[in-house]
């Protein structure tokens, strides 16, 4: 069994970040015992053609399209051959599972400053147009689908700026599905504080994807509060990749 791809996962934008569909999953890969050697490089580069294709049928190069992915850290082969297909390792992921206390009296600190509730279907526009001042990233189709089909996962939440009511940062989910868009560690902290609170309400343990090297303040933050390590990822990219900014938080979908 090829187990080098195991656990990827790809999203596709355009050359202005926007995405040209959500998420372009190349996973659970396996190939049978014995198959020829190549099986995995061979599986890839269908997956990337098929990338670039869905870039093309929007109107843009080959050359604009940007594909990210995801892999354990200990997984050799996988990075070798990510490495070999031009991938640049763009920081470590930490995925981290609420274990602490939901009803913590800290939270109220970081939720009285600020107003943090369940978001609604006309609040998708202004919280895209956070995610794409601040990251590039385009969201609107996949809030979109939070509505259109929710589940039984908690609602979307936003965090509002007390005084202004300016959109400060959002959370489509504080799971391996969802992400965290926010201006400010404070704002991230008041939307991770809402999840942690809520969790014991719908019976979903949070677990999110925290990168690292851009947000020590945060993942310092959240393992004071309970947060666990559970394992790290590397997170990769082929094409046209913008950084986050210093002063945003951004947790990434697994």
């Amino acid at each position: 069994m090829l187990r080098s791809l195991v656990g990827s996962e790809m999203c596709i934008r355009d050359r202005y970040q926007r995405r040209v569909r959500a998420s372009f999953e190349v996973c659970p890969v396996a190939a049978a015992v014995g198959a020829p050697s190549g099986i995995g490089r061979l599986l890839m580069e269908t997956a990337l053609d098929r990338a670039r294709e869905i870039t093309r049928a929007a109107g843009h190069g080959p050359e604009a399209c940007l594909v990210e992915l995801t892999v354990d850290v200990y997984n050799m082969p996988a990075l070798g051959l990510y490495l070999k297909l031009g991938f640049v390792a763009r920081g470590t992921l930490a995925v981290m599972r609420f274990e602490g206390d939901q009803q913590d009296e800290s939270t109220e600190i970081y939720v009285s400053e600020t107003e943090v509730r369940a978001m609604t279907v006309q609040e998708i526009d202004g919280c895209a147009d956070l995610a794409r001042t601040m990251l590039g990233l385009d969201p609107t189709n996949a809030l979109s689908e939070q509505f259109s089909n929710p589940g039984d996962a908690p609602a979307p939440t936003v965090v509002f700026d007390a005084s202004t009511k300016e959109v400060l940062g959002y959370c489509s989910g504080l799971n391996m599905t969802g992400h965290l868009v926010a201006s400010s560690d404070h704002a991230a902290q008041a939307l991770v504080a809402r999840g942690e609170a809520m969790s014991g309400q719908c019976g979903v343990v949070p677990m999110v994807c925290v990168p690292l090297e851009q947000q020590a303040k945060m993942s310092e933050w959240m393992v004071h509060r309970g947060w666990k390590l559970r394992k790290l990822l590397l997170s990769m990219s082929l094409g046209p990749y913008v950084d986050c900014p210093a002063s945003a938080v951004y947790f990434p979908r697994y």
